[in-house]
């Protein structure tokens, strides 16, 4: 019930430290600063997102009892 706002606070502390830390670093003649916060998250979430891709999860469709199914199928609305 807590992650959400104790993670917000944590990414904006953190993302200050961050943008502090490399305010004056110059690279091709433009200054990192705020924009320093987003290249460290895009690491973590590039490799979450590649991982995701690679992982064999279930298929959709491929739970549940074939019955059960059928019989939504069948008591589906459909619209247009």
């Amino acid at each position: 019930m807590l992650g959400l706002p104790i993670g917000n606070a944590l990414a904006f502390v953190f993302s200050g430290m961050i943008s502090r830390a490399f305010e004056d670093t110059v690279v091709m003649g433009h200054k990192i600063g705020w924009r320093a916060a987003f290249y460290v998250a895009l690491i973590p979430g590039l490799l979450c997102g590649l991982g995701a891709r690679c992982s064999s999860g279930a298929r959709a469709g491929s739970h549940g009892n074939s019955r059960i199914s059928a019989r939504r199928s069948e008591t589906e609305i459909r619209i247009g």
